[in-house]
């Protein structure tokens, strides 16, 4: 019985464990402190990215009104008054997938508002949000850094 027992609750704290890193995740810091603004935002691009991420991040913001002009890695962050940087990572799970993502968003060059995206590690995840495209990621992240745009 005490054996029984044992095995009932080392079963139970697994899946426990295990359920609670299952969902994908979205964290960061809303633009707030957005002062006016012209509308464009320059977006440094990053070569070493999937180009996927730079082609929905681009028309992602294009829906919510900005102008958006790409600019060589290396720019200053001070090339518009807005300014986004970003970095996304993939992984492999049965097919290719944006594991990780990063968002930074800068005004005059000072760091205003990011926001980040993960998806559970180590091939445990119960769900399937994981396999989402990676525009619906990036959208994810822009509701955090724009949420009344």
């Amino acid at each position: 019985m005490i054996v029984k027992n044992t095995i009932i609750k080392v079963v139970s704290i697994l899946l426990v464990l295990l359920i609670s890193g299952c969902s994908v995740k979205f964290q960061g810091k809303p633009a707030s402190e957005l002062t006016s603004y012209s509308g464009k935002i320059c977006v440094i691009e990053h070569p070493k990215v999937r180009k996927e991420f730079l082609t929905s991040y681009k028309k992602l913001l294009e829906e919510k009104g900005f102008e958006v002009e790409v600019i060589p890695q290396g720019s200053s962050l001070n090339t518009c008054s807005l300014t986004s940087d970003y970095i996304g990572k993939w992984s492999w799970d049965f097919v290719p997938y944006m594991a990780t993502a990063n968002i930074n968003l800068y005004q005059n060059g000072a760091l205003i508002a990011n926001a980040s995206y993960s998806a559970p590690r180590g091939g445990w995840a119960l769900t399937t949000e994981i396999y989402e495209s990676t525009e619906v990621k990036i959208r994810g992240m822009l509701k955090i850094i724009f949420p009344n745009k």
